[in-house]
């Protein structure tokens, strides 16, 4: 485009926006990058080309543009507003850094676990708009962009828009000869193909399913034809089979492409909604995807009182490298402002074209941040947390500067490269300003052995530190620890792949344990085995690890030294202690991430309004891309505190940006039921049977959490006839029940107080319990109290006092607490409590709903035993 042309735009835009460059574009717009002047953000100007423009009625256009700049949602890019100049149509949309779907297929088929959460995240958008009557109708990758773990879906409406605001004239057909109004030949459905006018939904969905198609196989199903042989096919012709292009693929998923790609619009998914619990049920209830291969292995299930898994990543955050899960956000994002003495080092970025030297970026990247960290006046951010912030994002050069600095609020950042150069590798790395985007130093190139490049990187570090540390009095050489051996750092950097970045937990132990046989002082692979072992509630062999780490703690140095003071911690389950030592590290690093830590163990220890005040130091764009944990526990810390009704807006706000995950579903639920909104507790658990009408276990568990919370806070009849609603769905099933859910059914006739049916139900239990019988004995024995039968229940503490297992499935003292409070001992019971808190049992919501307790409420040692300490 012309001086000239871009002149007149600039005024006619005037002083609101200030064009900054052309970003290019296609046969539908020429792109512009401007600032909003009035706000400081990034916007796009999109203006329809002269060949274009010409079968458009400006007025029209600004109503349609009026009608779709309503959608309001985490994955739709709005629109802003629209205009005129030169008699050629504009619009405004946010800027959205990252790259285009379009721009991360050039390399060919997408791993399948980024193809669901892609998936997932533009059948969210997709169902949101079909919702408010909007139809995208030109669902392609390039409308899809991928910022940080997020897919937004841009140009939501126009084609729509500039559809209905075409002139009548069947002369000039300038739209429809461009694709523009009925979409983009490769992705068109058949009734799209055919110029049918009853273009719907269902529409949408076929492009998505030619995407996914895609996603998995590196091309569209009738690629490499002429538009019109693709429109031919898709009206007559049957797609591929994606199985026999991916066989990994999950059938599943599989199943579901082929549903998108029916011919007749009846035949396929007849909502984005129904395509979203399809997806849905190919990830676990946690939001983390499934195996979606062959060879992949899951995760196991969490225990109330055991170390989940978010609390066993701050292993990672202690070790030499540390793991912050730091999420992309959507949209236009508020830029933090940035700290110039904290420092960020991205992944240096592979240039040699061998796929088997990529670990050796990460690699660097690790090492550079583990002298870096020995450094008092600097505050490095962790090597995983800089890998999360830029690994979704696919920014290279520049771009890894805004980016890094955006997530991480880092003023500093070292980014770079390696190459070939003969037989070795050639480093180079540039030190640059993230508030100016100025070169601070370009360092000279470092050569270094392929076989074992690390005494280069060595060497690159000590000239970093050098660089950085200007103002750093202790001597900088003196503080650098030995690296790992190579062959044991390269087990690592892909046991880490396989574990955060694919799910691969047996991958990833395989190879963390030869990290570990190949250097046994490697403390970081300790660390990232422990959280695996945790995650899997292998909790024996997570701490025989731990202890066997600790044998080499002589060889610790560093950040080391904070790895094994967190060792020693965990081994005494002091979580006071590991509090301290998670502050210390959000003093270096207060990321999202990091900050989610200390306030998971504020909540822990029943400090539930300084977790609040720790989570409000989170800022507001890391709170808009926030993983659904971070709201969770938000909403439990303000419950804690009695907050309901600012329970209930946190947890709202989460819902609004993870509306299927099941946690914040059931989170919903009792901050409903703790403010007695009696009649919202049923719309959800209506919302959930609708949800999934086969699962009645996972409703009946809602309606007990909602009914427990009711009859807590005083609505004794309305959680009565919960109970009943539970008793009714747990009779539901024709499938025989499992331990599990019989234990459930004895619970719930406890509450109603049926309870020689409950009695009759869990002695059956006890009996047929294959487990540790923790939690069975012990509720028999708070029937057997509540039945005023003290022999069974003095029985049941005999049983539990000698449970010796040091990994039970449930804490006997909690149990111990509940016999010991419905026989009347209120002494005996808190101490119980004590006992349960000193064996690992952490604070929570569960204390205050347990009906035993009831007796407790009005005796001191208890009140002070649930007062919150700060």
């Amino acid at each position: 485009m012309n001086s000239a042309f871009r002149e007149r735009l600039q005024a006619e835009l005037g002083t609101a926006y200030v064009l900054e460059r052309e970003l290019g574009g296609g046969g539908m717009s020429l792109v512009f990058l401007a600032l909003d002047t009035a706000l400081g953000r990034k916007v796009v100007v999109k203006v329809l080309p002269p060949d274009l423009a010409g079968g458009v009625n400006i007025d029209r256009l600004r109503r349609e543009i009026a009608l779709v700049a309503k959608l309001q949602h985490p994955h739709i890019v709005p629109v802003h507003a629209a205009g005129e100049i030169d008699g050629l149509p504009y619009y405004t949309m946010p800027y959205v850094e990252g790259q285009s779907l379009r721009a991360r297929l050039a390399g060919g088929e997408l791993p399948l676990n980024d193809v669901v959460w892609m998936l997932r995240d533009v059948a969210q958008a997709l169902a949101y708009a079909h919702r408010q009557g909007v139809v995208h109708r030109d669902i392609k990758p390039d409308n899809v962009l991928l910022n940080g773990d997020s897919a937004v879906v841009t140009d939501f409406g126009v084609a729509k828009a500039l559809s209905a605001s075409a002139v009548s004239e069947p002369s000039t057909g300038s739209l429809t000869s461009l694709g523009i109004a009925l979409g983009t030949p490769a992705y068109m459905s058949p009734e799209q193909a055919a110029a049918s006018p009853q273009i719907d939904a269902r529409s949408d969905i076929y492009a998505l399913g030619i995407m996914a198609f895609e996603m998995i196989s590196g091309h569209a199903p009738f690629d490499g034809r002429t538009p019109q042989q693709m429109l031919a096919a898709h009206l007559s012709e049957t797609p591929p089979s994606i199985q026999t292009l991916r066989p990994s693929v999950h059938p599943a998923l599989a199943r579901l492409v082929i549903r998108c790609l029916e011919k007749s619009p009846a035949d396929r998914p007849q909502s984005a909604d129904e395509v979203l619990k399809e997806l849905n049920a190919i990830v676990t209830p946690g939001g983390g995807t499934m195996p979606l291969g062959p060879e992949g292995t899951g995760g196991g299930g969490w225990k109330r009182w055991r170390w989940p898994l978010v609390a066993s990543a701050v292993m990672m955050a202690v070790a030499a490298v540390v793991a912050v899960a730091a999420s992309g956000t959507w949209g236009l994002r508020v830029v933090p402002q940035l700290n110039p003495r904290r420092v960020v080092v991205a992944p240096l970025e592979n240039h040699t074209g061998d796929p088997s030297l990529d670990p050796v970026g990460r690699i660097a990247s690790d090492w550079i941040v583990h002298g870096i960290s020995q450094l008092d006046s600097i505050d490095v951010v962790s090597s995983t947390a800089a890998v999360e912030a830029s690994g979704r994002s696919q920014a290279t050069g520049i771009g890894v500067v805004q980016a890094l600095a955006q997530r991480t609020r880092a003023g500093t950042v070292v980014w770079g490269a390696f190459s070939r150069a003969g037989d070795s590798i050639r480093f180079q790395v540039q030190v640059t300003d993230a508030r100016s985007g100025n070169l601070v130093r370009s360092l000279d190139p470092v050569l270094g052995s392929t076989a074992d490049p690390l005494p280069a990187i060595t060497s690159l570090r000590e000239r970093l530190m050098t660089e950085i540390a200007v103002t750093d009095t202790r001597g900088i050489l003196a503080q650098a620890a030995q690296p790992p051996r190579y062959p044991a750092y390269r087990e690592f950097a892909l046991g880490v792949q396989a574990h955060m970045g694919e799910r691969d937990f047996a991958g990833a132990i395989r190879h963390y344990r030869s990290a570990i046989a190949l250097d046994s002082t490697f403390f970081a692979a300790y660390a990232y085995l422990n959280t695996v072992y945790v995650s899997l509630n292998q909790h024996a062999s997570a701490d025989s690890l731990l202890r066997g780490a600790l044998r080499f703690r002589g060889a610790a140095r560093g950040r080391d030294l904070l790895a094994i003071e967190w060792f020693d911690a965990r081994l005494a389950r002091d979580d006071p202690a590991q509090l301290r030592i998670v502050r210390r590290l959000a003093a270096q690093d207060s990321t999202l991430a990091s900050l989610y830590q200390v306030a998971w163990y504020e909540v822990r220890l029943n400090l539930p309004a300084t977790a609040v005040a720790t989570l409000g130091r989170v800022d507001e764009a890391s709170r808009g891309g926030a993983w659904f944990n971070y709201w969770s526990l938000l909403a439990s810390a303000h419950h804690l505190l009695g907050a309901h009704e600012e329970e209930g807006r946190v947890i709202r706000r989460g819902r609004q940006l993870h509306p299927t995950v099941d946690v914040l579903m059931h989170d919903e639920l009792r901050a409903a039921a703790a403010a007695g909104d009696v009649a919202g507790v049923n719309r959800m658990l209506d919302s959930l049977i609708r949800l999934d009408p086969d699962d009645a276990i996972a409703t009946a568990a809602a309606a007990r959490l909602a009914a427990d919370e009711l009859r807590a806070h005083g609505w004794a009849d309305d959680a009565r006839a919960l109970y009943q609603r539970a008793l009714e769905l747990l009779g539901a099933g024709g499938a025989p029940p499992t331990i599990a859910q019989r234990r459930a059914l004895a619970l719930t006739l406890y509450d109603l107080g049926l309870l020689d049916s409950a009695l009759a139900v869990i002695a059956g239990v006890a009996r047929d319990d294959s487990g540790d019988g923790v939690a069975s004995r012990g509720l028999l024995g708070v029937i057997a109290a509540a039945r005023g039968d003290s022999a069974g229940a003095r029985r049941e503490l005999a049983w539990l006092a000698r449970v010796t297992a040091p990994y039970p499935e449930e804490n006997p003292s909690v149990w111990e607490a509940r016999i010991r409070a419905a026989l009347g001992e209120r002494r005996a019971a808190v101490d119980a409590l004590e006992r349960a808190r000193r064996r690992g049992e952490g604070f929570g919501t569960w204390v205050h709903v347990l009906p035993e307790f009831k007796v407790l409420r009005d005796y001191p040692p208890y009140q002070e035993f649930v007062r919150p300490r700060g």
